[in-house]
């Protein structure tokens, strides 16, 4: 739990390993899965945000259908 704000009382901190109904941020705290890519930094390292894993895939056409060159 940070209570400085700016997590800076939880550098140095271990952690226990996450559960599986938790992703593990990149300085070992665990969130719910629920809180991946809500826009809240609830790793505190932002971890749990980042825009490799946050970013909505393109979407893909149906059979028989094709996608112009503006997204339609």
């Amino acid at each position: 739990r940070s209570d400085c704000g700016d997590s800076s009382d939880e550098q140095g901190c271990t952690y226990q390993p996450c559960q599986s109904h938790q992703f593990t941020c990149q300085n070992g705290r665990c969130v719910s899965h629920d809180f991946v890519c809500d826009g809240d930094n609830d790793c505190g390292d932002e971890s749990d945000e980042l825009e490799h894993m946050c970013r909505t895939p393109a979407p893909t056409c149906p059979p028989g259908e094709f996608k112009c060159e503006n997204g339609h």
